[in-house]
């Protein structure tokens, strides 16, 4: 259990007094800005790397037709954007996919009850449960 009160406002980061922390166990541990700083500078690194290994790899290992490139893909969205194509492809994937929801949720459970009062299907199902 680490508590050290004199982190200049751990405490009130946490909306919690030391006393009050103190008393009920809360470990306060201030974060310094270094190593936040840190920590964003690997991420936004590690983004980096892993992007240009995708490029890497699709213009060197793999096949364009199995995987595209991230400039491709990039330049593809931008146009989207830009010809005003994107809210109409956005609205179309929602309604494809309550669509296909809807008419699996419909049928589905229709077979279901049909399979289950088949005999064959209920002798089957007691032997499991």
């Amino acid at each position: 259990m680490t508590f050290d009160a004199r982190e200049s406002g751990a405490a009130k980061v946490f909306g919690v007094g030391a006393v009050e922390a103190k008393l009920a166990n809360i470990d306060i541990v201030s974060v310094s800005p270094v190593k936040v700083r840190t920590k964003v500078i690997a991420h936004i690194a590690l983004g980096v790397v892993f992007i240009a290994g995708w490029e890497a790899a699709s213009t060197w290992f793999v096949d364009p037709f199995w995987i595209a490139k991230p400039s491709v893909i990039a330049a593809s969205l931008w146009t989207e954007i830009v010809d005003g194509d994107m809210p109409g492809h956005t609205t179309i994937t929602p309604h494809h996919a309550v669509t296909g929801l809807t008419s699996s949720l419909i049928f589905g459970v229709q077979i279901g009850i049909q399979f289950s009062l088949r005999p064959f299907v209920q002798r089957s199902r007691r032997c499991l449960f």
